[in-house]
């Protein structure tokens, strides 16, 4: 039952998301433990007591060192990219999203989350490099192209953005929020 709910636990409302996770940290499953740990990535440090943030530091700690046992996987580096992005660490959520582009530089995702890093600190120069450079890598993905639209309506170049917005939403017919901008736009 626990494992079950746990997939919804990410998108749920971050009071919500912390105050349950909070009560997994110490659970006899280490699979729980792990996911609780990444569900708490967003809890904030401060006004944390200092025995909880030791018990949350350990389960953090065992989130990291599971996915460093697949080191050789880029999902295991995005994840960490995520966790870290969500711990506010934003040189250590760029180094996970470069390791997994190293290890398979056809990964779009980590491309989409370092541009997302990016934008989120306002690097949108590096932003747009990312998405590029996943588009050599990945041409006509259309997770990419419609990242490259929204970066480019954020540029304030709509002209140069409805071509990538018809361009993602013929790459994925079945995805109506492509569609969906692309009409708006």
């Amino acid at each position: 039952v626990v494992m079950r709910s746990m997939r919804h636990l990410l998108p749920a409302p971050p009071q919500e998301r912390v105050r349950i996770a909070a009560g997994l940290i110490d659970d006899p499953s280490a699979i729980v433990r792990i996911k609780a740990a990444r569900a708490l990535a967003i809890a904030p440090n401060d006004g944390m007591a200092p025995s909880m943030r030791a018990r949350v530091d350990k389960i953090f700690a065992e989130y990291v060192a599971s996915q460093r046992a697949n080191a050789d996987r880029p999902e295991a580096h995005l994840n960490l990219g995520l966790f870290y992005s969500d711990r506010r660490d934003p040189v250590a959520a760029e180094s996970s999203y470069r390791a997994a582009i190293a290890l398979a530089p056809d990964f779009t995702p980590a491309y989409l989350n370092l541009a997302d890093l990016y934008r989120t600190y306002s690097r949108e120069a590096d932003a747009e490099a990312s998405l590029a450079a996943g588009l050599l890598q990945a041409p006509g993905n259309a997770d990419l192209l419609h990242a490259q639209g929204l970066l480019r309506v954020r540029q304030g170049r709509m002209s140069e953005a409805l071509p990538l917005f018809a361009q993602a939403a013929m790459a994925a017919p079945d995805n109506l929020r492509y569609a969906y901008v692309h009409a708006i736009a």
